[in-house]
């Protein structure tokens, strides 16, 4: 029999107060509630409701008022789902087989789902008196067999062996009772707006569980009884017991925040739910194979001091290097960088002029792929990029052609081309052998000024070279020349003079810091603030693109700090589009750790929420965050954070002047006396 809310009816919003009706399909009959079934002892933990996801309404799952509880709306129930009155379809699924080892959030791959979806877990406590008479019989046929594998001059059959071990394990620990046993039943119900559409989650669930080594089967012809299950009445109608002891059964719950402790991990701050610190090892390459971090919160949010505090403690590790591009002033991180490194501010009459034709010899070269060792190629690709910028695409498609046949004969002249051994001279016999000369900007502007049909770019790029007022682009330093340990560049002196030449600027250093990485082979950290500004440009965007990907091989991690991620990625719903756009899509797929602050904008809590799949109270949480407050996102687990550091540190990661006066006064030598030590020797000297 058919029940469904009569026709004339209106639906009823979640807070109403009318009563559901349910009548017969035929002739219209008084509603009889059903007798309430006997329910069984447990504890069921449903998700939180994930409507939050979208704003969409096919994408909610269906609100529940206390009628909807005391006398379910009617439904008809089918081979492969349930038809609901309520214009959606449901269908149940139970978790088989679950992963052979857990940690603390494994179940977080499945409650985090991008589906509207519900679930239900059932709890029931067993005897441990039961389990041990159990595991006695079973420790004992097993000792038996043992014992006459052994008389028989055979060898130990492994498997026997450590099952025998693991059960008498088992055995001595409920014995003494320090662990419990409990039969656990755990049941999901997915929504869909058509039957299509619900097939397509039910496949997107099952490959998601796949992937986290759970075995998930729907419960076919008891989807009713799935859906039942499921509701927030603890009443279980389907079950699929698994026997868990109380350390995997703790590794479940709570089922939103758990404390995360990776051992050797950095400290990024204390756990908002649990007050307990939160340690992630962002160095490891096997948890995090790219090591690529994303900060994303509003100015004056605390994103540069959540950064700069990891920044420190990353330090610490004597094999480890750090640059910083800057474009805010000097305040923000002048004292970090004095203060432990090195700081080079970029603007007019700067006494480092750096040679930006330089190519340096990769020191790892046998771990860079075919593609990767034409380096005259990714040089000239540089300077192409770079021109761009200086004239701001003030030229034709056929001046760039004729600009690169050119650039590549300038190169010619010094002996240079796609073979990396040309880089060197053959008259040097060394273990480090000496480089060839190297052409400069000027080189190749003088070579544009004597070309007839490209006269016109060598003009605009006089200011550029020797002579003109932004000549820190045209000099002798090397990108070989940055040996300290953190290096901040700082380019507020130059976006002063010029504002368009940000984007110079970022290019510029981010391709001194790759040529030096290839010199080098350390492992270094890439910090680039307000780098949303790169990906307003295609060049710069795709420049930034390639670090990404090519990261790993230069044993380097890129973290880039941005205001919002609309001006990284667009907005769809509004059709705001940015130029760089897929390139950051790539930067993000590459980027398995992100740090999401304040939210101020509904644009980005509508993107934050579809992009890495936040929950509606983490959105909700994010809105009402104070500075220092964030999420800590990765691919298996979110964590919210309080940021701290130590009082010590407070003046160097700072950017507020009263602050810095106020901790510099306490504290006015950080280092106690010492200078900061070069990246090739010697130990860090960092405040204790």
């Amino acid at each position: 029999m058919l029940f469904r809310r009569k026709a004339d009816d209106p639906l009823l919003p979640p807070d109403a107060d009318a009563p559901l009706s349910l009548v017969d399909e035929t002739p219209p009959t008084q509603p009889v509630a059903p007798p309430p079934k006997k329910r069984r002892w447990g504890r069921q933990r449903p998700a939180p409701d994930p409507a939050a996801l979208s704003q969409e309404a096919h994408r909610m799952v269906p609100s529940l008022s206390e009628q909807d509880l005391l006398i379910p709306a009617g439904w008809q129930e089918k081979p492969t789902f349930v038809e609901h009155g309520e214009g959606y379809y449901s269908a149940s699924l139970r978790i088989m087989a679950y992963p052979a080892q857990a940690s603390n959030g494994f179940l977080h791959g499945l409650l985090r789902a991008p589906m509207p979806r519900r679930f239900a877990f059932y709890i029931t406590p067993i005897s441990n008196g039961q389990i041990v008479k159990q595991l006695t019989d079973d420790v004992t046929k097993l000792e038996a067999k043992l014992r006459g594998q052994a008389k028989e001059g055979k060898p130990f059959n492994p498997y026997d062996q450590n099952a025998y071990q693991q059960a008498e394990q088992l055995r001595q620990a409920l014995a003494k009772n320090w662990i419990k046993m409990f039969n656990t039943s755990f049941i999901i119900t997915l929504f869909g707006q058509t039957p299509e559409e619900l097939q397509d989650h039910i496949r997107e669930f099952k490959e998601a569980a796949a992937g986290g080594m759970w075995y998930v089967l729907e419960t076919y012809y008891e989807h009713g009884n799935g859906w039942l299950t499921t509701l927030p009445l603890a009443d279980e109608r389907v079950t699929q017991s698994r026997r868990l002891d109380s350390n995997s059964l703790s590794c479940m719950l709570p089922f939103t925040w758990t404390e995360h402790i990776e051992e050797g991990g950095l400290y990024v701050g204390t756990n908002v739910q649990t007050g307990g610190p939160v340690l992630l090892d962002i160095h490891n390459r096997h948890r995090y194979p790219a090591g690529h971090i994303i900060f994303i919160a509003p100015t004056r949010s605390g994103k540069s001091y959540t950064a700069k505090s990891l920044l420190v403690q990353s330090l610490l590790d004597p094999a480890l290097d750090a640059f910083v591009i800057d474009p805010s002033p000097p305040i923000d991180y002048q004292a970090l960088g004095q203060t432990l490194g090195r700081f080079i501010p970029f603007k007019v009459g700067t006494q480092d002029k750096w040679n930006l034709c330089a190519i340096e010899y990769p020191r790892h070269i046998t771990q860079l792929d075919e593609n990767e060792r034409q380096l005259l190629t990714a040089k000239i690709d540089f300077l192409l990029t770079l021109i761009d910028l200086m004239i701001q695409g003030q030229w034709t498609l056929e001046e760039r052609a004729l600009t690169e046949d050119l650039i590549r004969q300038v190169y010619g002249r010094y002996g240079i081309t796609n073979d990396p051994v040309s880089l060197i001279d053959p008259d040097t016999l060394s273990v480090h052998p000496r480089m060839k000369p190297m052409p400069k900007l000027r080189d190749m502007v003088q070579a544009l000024l004597q070309h007839p049909q490209l006269n016109r770019i060598g003009i605009m790029l006089k200011p550029f070279i020797q002579g003109g007022t932004l000549d820190l682009f045209d000099g002798d330093v090397p990108p070989s020349a940055l040996d300290s340990r953190l290096t901040v560049f700082n380019i507020e002196g130059l976006l002063r003079a010029q504002k368009h030449l940000q984007p110079v600027a970022y290019l510029v250093i981010g391709e001194l810091i790759q040529q030096r990485l290839l010199q080098s082979g350390r492992r270094t950290i890439i910090m680039i603030d307000e780098a949303h500004i790169l990906f307003a440009n295609e060049g710069t965007a795709l420049w930034l693109s390639r670090l990404f990907r090519m990261s790993a091989k230069l044993n380097s991690a890129v973290w880039l700090l941005t205001q919002s991620l609309v001006d990284m990625i667009g907005d769809p719903a509004t059709g705001l589009q940015v130029p760089g756009q897929d390139d950051a899509r790539v930067c993000l797929s590459n980027t398995s750790i992100n740090w999401l602050g304040p939210i101020d904008k509904e644009s980005d809590a509508r993107l934050l929420a579809q992009e890495f799949n936040l929950s509606g109270a983490e959105v909700e949480f994010l809105r009402k965050a104070q500075k220092g407050l964030g999420i800590w996102r990765t691919n298996r687990f979110h964590v919210p954070v309080q940021g701290q550091a130590p009082a010590i540190l407070h003046p160097l990661l700072s950017s507020t002047l009263d602050e810095k006066t106020q901790t510099m006064m306490q504290y006015p030598d950080p280092l106690q006396g010492r200078q900061p030590m070069p990246a090739e020797v010697g130990e860090p000297m960092m405040p204790v």
